[in-house]
């Protein structure tokens, strides 16, 4: 299997950046365009490969998967007209692979968290008084040629899984994570997370049932290095200052 690169080249990047029209004045793919649903069962166990690509398959999308139609953005800091999101920017981007190391353009990936305060924008979530009217909650992209994608986003805070609003327990703290779904006509369907490898998740994750379920093989894989924009300056994109860089790599089942 091929092994990955943990830095893009300027070249890797300019060729990803086609994916982040809007962005910094880059024009690129269309975001804007529908795709095929693709309807194939969910994978059911969590498998790697040897190299460094995570095959990571997760069975459920989560009790808040967007009950809605998901937009085409990858920009999910200014969807309101009162100014930029609550919260540090974070540009969470990688490259997605067959199950034998092939970049798959034209994929599916859709992502979904809490914003600033913790909350989640779905009917049963907690906090729907308090949503951030400048965040995007959730977004989807698709894949360019070499299989890269990109969002820029904020980092999402950590929260209680709880019962349904009005309750008096406060259920059990989950990490701050990011949910991410991908989703390829010839590949079928991935499910996965990403959390942050930061003090926060020091904190939090010791009683996070749900992430300390997960295999420590898994644990290992979705916990993303936080890198700040100096360690990409050779990417040569304007990336803010004070923003968090992720690379998350990807690599389907089938």
């Amino acid at each position: 299997m091929k092994k990955i690169k943990q830095d893009l080249s300027r070249r890797e990047f300019i060729a990803m950046a086609g994916q982040t029209a809007g962005l910094a004045g880059i024009t690129g793919i269309s975001l804007t365009a529908n795709a095929e649903q693709t309807k194939t069962e969910k994978i059911e166990d969590v498998i790697f490969g040897d190299e460094d690509i995570p095959f990571i398959g997760m069975t459920e999308d989560g009790p808040l998967y967007p009950p809605v139609e998901i937009p085409w953005n990858n920009d999910l800091t200014k969807t309101g007209e009162k100014g930029k999101a609550k919260g540090t920017t974070l540009y969470l981007f990688g490259q997605i692979f067959s199950r034998q190391g092939r970049p798959l353009p034209n994929a599916v990936v859709e992502i979904w968290h809490t914003d600033y305060n913790g909350n989640y924008k779905h009917p049963r979530g907690w906090g729907q008084d308090q949503l951030d009217p400048n965040f995007g909650y959730f977004a989807k992209v698709k894949t360019n040629q070499e299989g890269y994608y990109f969002f820029k986003t904020i980092r999402p805070r950590w929260y209680f899984l709880a019962g349904l609003p009005g309750s008096d327990h406060r259920g059990i703290p989950r990490a701050a994570h990011i949910h991410m779904k991908m989703r390829h006509e010839e590949h079928g369907v991935l499910t996965t997370e990403a959390y942050f490898d930061n003090a926060s998740h020091e904190e939090v994750a010791p009683t996070d049932l749900v992430f300390l379920s997960r295999p420590k093989r898994v644990r290992d894989k979705i916990l993303l290095a936080e890198n700040m924009p100096k360690d990409y300056s050779e990417l040569a994109f304007n990336f803010e200052d004070d923003a968090i860089c992720c690379r998350y790599d990807l690599a389907f089942l089938l």
